[in-house]
């Protein structure tokens, strides 16, 4: 196959052959090549047209915008004379919005279309309910970001209440697969829940603990309180802070449990053995069996879940795939998923899981498809 710089002269000839646009399609999706589709656009603002751009196109520049911010101000910063949909570029615009356009519009094949939607699995979404040890149950708002706990009074972010109780209660905030969700405990500690997780808290902290119980993956913004520590339980791990950042998995399908330290200090111990490790800023400790294995780490690689992207650092596939199978609610059989293969990639968590699997599959030379709800690997 040409290189990616010849496939995309040919698609602005309309000389490509569907591989070579499919190709190019989930080229332009993959984070990671930022570096030379700027070159490829700044290629194109470089060249001269008297032609107008369409209204829909206009629409199009608006929405992506800021993406392409830092490319005019590389541009000026060259001398070029580059106006915000001037007639000297007009052209060049209009063939590479119309290169978003079609990354960004579902592609329908007449008569196919109705099927294809049905097939399609959406990303995950904010999806939570709240239970409250007196039995009462709160499904969670989709259109509210989070929800906050003060003086036994929970509400969403935006002010609305959902419940107060005259006397505190432990909540327990589950988030199912497809599901994520935000919550600021009484005390202000900020805590991301990622699919398939539960975290149990009171609804006031009265004991000289700050105690909370994890199941899953949760990253943890503690309000400093030197007089009152702040204690995270799992199934086999407990954690305990003062005031610091945090991302700690501890899935039961995951190998171990893993504790990433954003900043501060934390002290962990394992409830089976006598293991123990205190972490420093950007390190990562492992908890697999009664032993903890600590290395340092690119920790946003761990946390960037929270806003909204997959990334992937030289991931194992199956690995990977565990994180797909939360966020899209997959059912997945890993013994045909080969664990030698590693993944590099950053993908938006917002796009369809055939996009990602399209990723997936071009970096790993393994085809995945969907039938139903189960994922496959295509011997």
């Amino acid at each position: 196959m040409d290189s990616i710089h010849d496939i995309y002269k040919k698609f602005l000839d309309n000389r490509c052959t569907k591989e070579e646009k499919d190709f190019l399609f989930r080229y332009f999706d993959l984070d990671q090549n930022d570096q030379h589709i700027t070159e490829l656009i700044e290629n194109e603002l470089s060249q001269e047209s008297n032609e107008e751009l369409s209204p829909e196109l206009q629409v199009i520049l608006k929405r992506n915008q800021t993406k392409l911010q830092s490319i005019v101000s590389l541009k000026k910063k060259r001398n070029y004379k580059i106006g915000l949909l001037t007639a000297s570029i007009a052209a060049s615009l209009l063939l590479i919005f119309s290169v978003l356009y079609l990354i960004l519009k579902v592609q329908e094949v007449p008569g196919e279309s109705k099927d294809i939607q049905q097939k399609e699995i959406l990303a995950g979404t904010n999806r939570a309910s709240l239970i409250l040890e007196n039995g009462q149950t709160y499904d969670l708002r989709e259109d509210g970001n989070g929800i906050t706990v003060s003086n036994n009074t929970i509400s969403y972010t935006d002010g609305t209440q959902i419940t107060a109780t005259k006397k505190p209660q432990i909540a327990t905030l589950m988030v199912p697969r497809k599901g994520q969700y935000i919550t600021v405990l009484p005390d202000g500690t900020k805590v991301w829940l990622n699919a398939e997780s539960s975290l149990k808290y009171p609804t006031t902290f009265t004991e000289a603990n700050r105690v909370v119980e994890l199941q899953g993956e949760g990253y943890f913004k503690v309000a400093h309180d030197s007089k009152h520590p702040f204690i995270v339980k799992t199934s086999n791990q407990e954690l305990k802070v003062l005031g610091t950042e945090f991302n700690l998995n501890s899935y039961s399908n995951e190998r171990s449990t893993v504790t990433t330290l954003i900043e501060g200090s934390i002290q962990l111990n394992g409830k089976s053995g006598n293991a123990k490790e205190i972490l420093k800023p950007n390190q990562q400790a492992s908890l697999t069996q009664s032993n903890y294995t600590v290395k340092t780490v690119d920790v946003e690689t761990y946390s960037s879940w929270k806003e909204g992207e997959f990334r992937f650092k030289s991931t194992s596939l199956p690995d990977v795939i565990r994180q797909l199978e939360r966020w899209y609610d997959l059912d997945v059989n890993y013994k045909d998923i080969p664990s030698q293969i590693q993944i590099n990639a950053s993908i938006s968590r917002d796009k369809k899981l055939s996009s990602v699997l399209e990723v997936i599959s071009d970096i790993s030379n393994v085809k995945l498809k969907v039938e139903g709800r189960r994922l496959m690997v295509i011997q």
